[in-house]
């Protein structure tokens, strides 16, 4: 503020003591008082707010909210503000409640998709030891265990495969498993039940036992 001045002054003394300088000196008293313009306004000018203070209004900045809502009443105004900060509360407030709902339903989401990978990793694991990945996909049958038991039979292309349940995994790595399949009778030609057992290992899938008997 006060190098505004001094360039004022400097300005004016230019005009009026030099004739080579009047141009400049000129320049100069109109530029410092711009500057010093603008100073005021970027300060709202000292007082400005005790003004409007005591029009009614809180400040300059509230007086001016005022004026470009087109309001000069300051009762009116601020009845005005607080229906204005209210509605800008509540939404804010509505704001937070969804923000916080969708965090939940992104928790439970999350939650019920850990659930149901446990769930299928879990499912995974029994099946894998229940040797489910030997088992034909199509019937659940093992085929190397019906290859095994068709060797056996005296009428092979008669074999119907009904049923095959894995028993069990023992400590050596290896799934029991039982088959139910129908056979024709070597006595009556007539088609019967049969039923063999075996074992076929979990890690290779191979046949190692077959017991059966026509």
């Amino acid at each position: 503020m006060v190098a505004c001045v001094v360039t004022f002054l400097a300005g004016v003394l230019m005009l009026i003591l030099s004739k080579g300088r009047r141009r400049r000196g000129g320049i100069l008293a109109l530029g410092s008082v711009g500057v010093f313009l603008a100073a005021l306004i970027a300060t709202d000018f000292p007082g400005a707010d005790r003004v409007a203070q005591r029009a009614g209004f809180e400040s300059l900045s509230d007086q001016q909210a005022a004026t470009a809502a087109g309001i000069t009443d300051p009762r009116e105004w601020k009845a005005k503000r607080l229906e204005i900060e209210a509605a800008a509360a509540a939404e804010a407030a509505e704001r937070l409640a969804a923000e916080r709902e969708q965090a939940a339903a992104a928790e439970a989401d999350r939650k019920k998709a850990e659930e149901a990978l446990r769930a299928q990793q879990a499912k995974e694991a029994e099946d894998r030891r229940n040797g489910v990945h030997c088992l034909n996909p199509s019937d659940g049958s093992h085929l190397e265990f019906i290859r095994a038991v068709k060797a056996r039979l005296r009428d092979p292309d008669a074999f119907q495969h009904l049923e095959t349940r894995v028993i069990d995994l023992d400590e050596a790595g290896r799934n029991i498993v039982g088959m139910a399949f129908r056979m024709r009778d070597r006595r009556s030609g007539e088609m019967v039940v049969g039923s063999a057992l075996g074992a076929f290992s979990n890690e290779t899938c191979s046949l190692l036992t077959v017991e059966f008997r026509e």
